[in-house]
């Protein structure tokens, strides 16, 4: 399962299903949505990796996500 948000999420969810690969396919919506840019961040919660240093910011990021409808 993979969550995207943002103006590049439709691209991104279309690759996933491809590629089951989050970054791979954030990094594909970059190439094709000119609002989707800058580091990817992620948290693999199957193996543990992420990419946020601070798990509280992950924490409060989940959290507004889950309010706005996000999740």
């Amino acid at each position: 399962m993979a969550l995207f948000t943002g103006s590049g999420s439709g691209i991104a969810a279309q690759n996933w299903i491809n590629s089951q690969c989050s970054r791979l396919a954030i990094n594909e919506s970059k190439l094709h949505d000119p609002y989707t840019g800058g580091e990817v961040r992620y948290v693999d919660f199957t193996s543990g990796q992420c990419s946020l240093e601070d798990t509280v910011f992950l924490s409060t990021m989940l959290i507004k996500l889950y309010y706005r409808g996000g999740l």
